[in-house]
């Protein structure tokens, strides 16, 4: 469509009367999703929606998802984003006088907000739709097509991305939305942060900005750095429950006066708290944002955690709680991806832990039978354990080193090498794994190996609950969550303080900040300045790096699977969540293979190859997923359906244990892929290794520097 064709704004067709800007948004909102409800739908759209009529819903759910599509396609992208940037200047009114019973507040993250659910999911659907022209090729159904990348919003003028940046700082959100660092990714900020990093200052200084948003400016180091004052702590208090994490995280590798300037900061809030003095301490213009009671219960509770006195509770989020629910019910049930035995350590755990939401496990198990119904419906978690699955759900059992427990496939599998796997729980069994170690490490060479950890989403305060130590022929489980502290921490300053003992890991910097969170390892300080620790990822894209300097560079990168076409890797923090971000990794399914260490490290190349220029290829390769590069170096991927498990439980599944010490021992052959990589390029690979080495930073605020 021309430009001079297209329909005017609607901040043109229908401008804003000057007596309410609440009746101006509600009526915006009603043309667009009105003309949107009255296209053709299937018949199942249509039940949905007369479901909805009769809950009581003032206007029906499920067009929402597709509104932004309809919005694009009818004005064209630049005036879908400038219309719905304007509605968001009116959002503090509507959230003002909005209807209690509004729609989606039984639920989602989007529960007890200041934001309307509706024009988050549009905002939301604007900033990640894909080219809504696109249609998935014929022949090609959801669970085998690729997942394309998502569309960026590379095509709009430096005012349009500025307005949408500061609209969606203003929103306020649950932190776990991470609305703010979806719409940083699409908006392509990464190279532009020398005008949107003031700008994120000034909306934190002048208290505009969001407490969400202002927990994501002190997380992300592209931002933080611009924050040169603790200042930023104090408008934090005096927005919401700041974490622990979060200060530390702002303050971390700082100088030393800086993070003396946080300790006063801090020192001067709790004084605050217990003199009742809130006024004095809040700025002016955020008085009425938080208030007095809430701001000295957040401050107690902070200043509890920063010491390691954790004393609040680890119910997991209401929000978080309802979506996964309909998550993975959908997963076990339609979808067929998830197996009955995780499903039901799920659905136990939050009815544990919340059992007001038994009716809403209920409503997710009518579609699959009225036995599994009435089962969650007399369920006592008192009486009945996470271990007690129900007789007639199958469980997998047997030897998680033997391949043929594991359903579907062709996955990654152990080498011939591997004899043992031992869940370490008692002091005898951490003695005896430490003298292996040690005794291994008295070498001349010392002793090489991989580390890995596992954390449960389904608590408010996530911590490692357990740590996985592969060797070549034996794989050690670490039971983080039962081990006294006396036991297990002289065995991880051994571990991680040992000069002669090379640690391998994949993004390890965020296992390393679990097991900091772990009861029996808080102030360890061999897990805050860890030595010989090297990510495997950045010994990858190092030998990519010097594989592209050679004349015949496409052929080294096809040879090791790094030149092929590959999906964007999701990331390891977001091992739950219930949005687009989080999903576990996809695998194929279909038969077992041998995947021992000589088949493995000579896989064999698809029939079809897509090549990539090699400028592509570093940035390709560096945001890779473990398990894409599992496959392309190891010629298959691993077996992610475990990923999302209940990592708490106890006694833990055969296939958990197998998916445990896996993404461990996966390490060891790319390492051994790798070494061949580095003798074909003629580099040390000893070299290589010692320029990536990482894990070290700050000790925490109130335990030393």
């Amino acid at each position: 469509m021309a430009w001079a064709n297209r329909p005017p704004p609607l901040m043109d067709m229908y401008p804003p009367p000057q007596s309410t800007n609440f009746q101006y948004l509600q009526q915006l909102l009603e043309k667009e999703i009105l003309a949107f409800c009255v296209l053709p739908r299937t018949e199942a759209e249509t039940r949905a929606m007369n479901k909805d009529k009769e809950r009581g819903d003032f206007l029906p759910n499920f067009p929402f998802d597709n509104i932004a599509k309809h919005l694009v396609r009818k004005y064209g992208l630049s005036l879908a984003v400038d219309q719905l940037t304007d509605i968001l200047h009116f959002m503090s009114e509507y959230n003002a006088v909005r209807p209690s019973g509004h729609l989606y507040a039984q639920g989602g993250l989007t529960k007890s907000t200041c934001i309307s659910p509706i024009v988050f999911h549009i905002l939301f659907k604007v900033i990640v739709v894909p080219d809504p022209t696109d249609r998935r090729p014929e022949g090609k159904t959801k669970k085998n097509i690729k997942r394309a990348p998502r569309q960026m919003l590379n095509n709009l003028s430096e005012n349009q991305t500025m307005k949408i940046f500061n609209a969606v700082v203003a929103i306020d959100v649950n932190v776990e939305a991470k609305l703010l660092s979806k719409a940083c990714y699409m908006l392509q900020l990464r190279d532009k942060m020398e005008k949107y990093g003031p700008e994120a200052v000034r909306a934190v200084t002048e208290g505009w900005a969001s407490f969400a948003s202002t927990i994501f400016f002190m997380h992300n180091p592209a931002f933080s750095i611009y924050f040169d004052s603790p200042e930023v702590i104090r408008t934090a208090l005096c927005l919401g429950p700041l974490r622990a994490t979060t200060v530390e995280s702002f303050a971390m590798n700082r100088p030393k006066d800086f993070r003396e300037s946080c300790r006063q900061m801090l020192h001067r809030a709790e004084q605050t708290a217990a003199c009742h003095n809130f006024l004095t301490f809040c700025p002016q213009h955020l008085v009425h944002r938080y208030g007095a009671i809430r701001f000295e219960a957040n401050i107690r509770s902070l200043m509890d955690e920063m010491r390691g006195e954790v004393k609040h509770d680890q119910l997991i989020n209401p929000g978080w709680a309802f979506a996964a629910i309909k998550k993975y019910a959908k997963k076990t049930f339609q979808d067929k991806e998830w197996a009955y035995e995780n499903l039901h350590e799920l659905f136990w755990t939050i009815l544990y832990q919340r059992p007001n939401l038994r009716k809403n496990i209920v409503g997710a198990c009518k579609a699959e039978s009225d036995q599994y119904v009435a089962y969650w419906q007399r369920i006592s978690t008192a009486n009945v354990s996470i271990a007690d699955v129900p007789r007639d759900i199958p469980i997998v059992a047997g030897d998680p080193l033997d391949a043929s427990i594991v359903p579907g496939g062709p996955f990654l599998t152990f080498s011939n090498e591997m004899r043992e796997l031992i869940f370490v729980n008692t002091e005898k069994l951490v003695s005896e794994m430490s003298a292996d170690i040690e005794r291994r490490a008295e070498g001349p060479e010392g002793v090489m190996l991989a580390l890995d950890a596992e954390w449960s989403a389904y608590e408010s305060y996530a911590a490692a609950s357990i740590l996985q130590i592969s060797l070549d022929d034996v794989s050690y489980i670490v039971d983080v969550d039962s081990l006294p502290r006396d036991t297990i921490r002289p065995f991880i300053e051994m571990l991680f303080a040992h000069p002669k003992i090379l640690k391998l890991g994949f993004q390890f910097h965020e296992d390393l900040a679990q097991l900091r969170m772990a009861k029996s390892l808080r102030g360890c300080a061999a897990l805050y300045r860890p030595k010989n620790l090297s990510c495997i990822l950045k010994l990858i894209v190092a030998l990519t790096e010097e594989s592209e300097k050679r004349s015949n560079s496409a052929d080294i990168l096809e040879e090791f699977g790094v030149g092929l076409v590959c999906p964007p890797m999701h990331e390891k923090g977001e091992k739950m969540d219930g949005g687009e971000e989080g999903d576990e990794e996809k695998d194929d399914d279909g038969g077992l293979a041998d995947t021992s260490i000589d088949s493995a490290t000579a896989p064999e190349k698809p029939a079809a190859v897509t090549r990539v220029r090699p400028s592509t290829v570093v940035t390709r390769v560096s945001t890779r997923s473990l398990s894409s590069l599992c496959e392309s170096l190891l010629g298959l991927p691993l077996d992610k359906r475990e990923q999302c498990s209940v990592w708490t439980r106890r006694p833990l599944r055969a296939l958990q244990l197998r998916y445990a010490a896996m993404d461990a021992f996966c390490l060891l052959l790319l390492h051994s892929r790798c070494k061949t990589w580095a003798e074909k390029l003629g580099v040390p690979m000893e070299e290589m290794m010692s320029r990536h080495f990482e894990g070290n930073c700050s000790l925490p605020l109130f335990i030393g520097d």
